[in-house]
């Protein structure tokens, strides 16, 4: 009875080893980390990573102008004007500009060939005009690339002329002697209808066809030298160039502009 007593014992005892050494193989197991695929050396994080050079990032300013041009208005002056552009297309244009002598001819021989006054017509082509103006204009261009755009505004002309009646075809100014100085103020409208387009990304040229038109002019006459101080007879003259300013003063106009755009 002892015998199997002991052998009991011992069965037992073998079987709790056998089963500690089990229970200690299924924990090692445990914590062996799963058979991975990949290739070693590479990190996690470098997985699916898109190669592609860096995108620079686009300025906060890009869709935005602010430009400074040179602008010809021919042929009434030439000058430069700043220029502010919102991305939807609203324009603002400041400018100032000279008229230089042969452009204030052209603009009063236009309104003095429309004229029937004969003293008038007379006055206007002896006078040699030249001033300057400034102007300012709000527009649109809705479509940046189809690159049309619209302009209208008003500008203030200074002209300045000066007349010697010796040599003057005003019938009864030829005998006398001396001159006279004119200074003409004149408030216009415009409108301007063109295209601009951009190269280089910074330069901005432009072309267009506008209309420049009298709102009002004011004009005043004063004798120097020997000629007559009567104010009826300046005060004609002053009425009829302001006449025909206001009634004729309408001169078709090409523009051209090159700038250079700030943003």
């Amino acid at each position: 009875m002892q015998k199997v007593l002991v052998g009991l014992v011992i069965a037992a005892a073998a079987l709790a080893v056998s089963g500690a050494a089990a229970a200690a193989g299924g924990a090692n197991g445990a914590l062996e980390p799963p058979h991975s695929s990949e290739p070693r050396g590479i990190a996690p994080a470098a997985r699916g990573v898109d190669r592609a050079a860096p995108v620079r990032p686009r300025s906060s300013f890009r869709d935005w102008t602010l430009s400074v041009e040179a602008a010809l208005h021919a042929p009434l002056d030439y000058g430069a004007q700043v220029g502010f552009e919102t991305p939807f297309g609203l324009r603002v244009y400041g400018g100032y500009g000279v008229i230089p002598s042969a452009y204030g001819d052209a603009f009063s021989s236009v309104a003095g060939s429309s004229t029937s006054d004969a003293r008038a017509k007379a006055i206007l082509s002896d006078l040699d005009f030249s001033g300057h103006i400034w102007r300012a204009s709000l527009g649109i261009r809705p479509f940046h690339r189809l690159g049309l755009y619209l302009d209208v505004g008003y500008a203030r002309a200074d002209l300045n002329a000066g007349l010697a009646v010796d040599s003057s075809d005003i019938p009864g100014l030829g005998e006398l002697s001396g001159g006279y100085a004119l200074r003409s103020r004149l408030d216009l409208w415009f409108f301007e209808l063109g295209y601009q387009a951009r190269f280089v990304d910074r330069f901005i040229v432009g072309l267009g066809l506008g209309m420049t038109g009298t709102i009002g002019s004011s004009t005043g006459v004063v004798a120097l030298g020997g000629a007559p101080r009567r104010s009826s007879l300046l005060s004609q003259a002053a009425t009829r160039v302001d006449d025909s300013f206001n009634h004729y003063g309408y001169v078709p106009t090409l523009n051209l502009r090159l700038g250079f755009d700030f943003l």
